[in-house]
């Protein structure tokens, strides 16, 4: 497991905190969870407005919070391929897993 950070916003902590909470489960498990299904049950698409790179952008998606995150090699070999495959970097494809995960599940509490 390799240690790092990637960029969310303020909404997707909290829901993100709000599950761990309820549901006593780990950030680590929901990003093993967020990265594995996107993966798996998806056709890897990530929304334009989530590639958008231009913070002047009316339609850039902020990502001002600081998410600590372990990645197993497996995890990183599979948002590279997201990643590649929309062309953007890890941490774009990470944040989008994420959001569609942690939507997900929230709408579930």
């Amino acid at each position: 497991m390799k240690a790092t950070s990637f960029r969310i916003n303020r909404a997707l902590k909290e829901m993100e905190e709000e599950i761990v909470k309820r549901n006593d489960v780990t950030k680590a498990s929901i990003h093993r969870k967020a990265i594995k299904n996107f993966y798996e049950a998806s056709d890897h698409k990530i929304l334009d407005k989530f590639l958008i790179k231009e913070k002047k952008s009316p339609d850039y998606v902020e990502r001002k919070e600081k998410e600590a995150v372990y990645l197993s090699e497996e995890m990183e070999k599979k948002l590279q391929e997201i990643a590649e495959e929309n062309n953007c970097n890890i941490s774009t494809a990470f944040f989008y897993a994420l959001t569609i995960y942690v939507t997900r599940e929230y709408s579930r509490l």
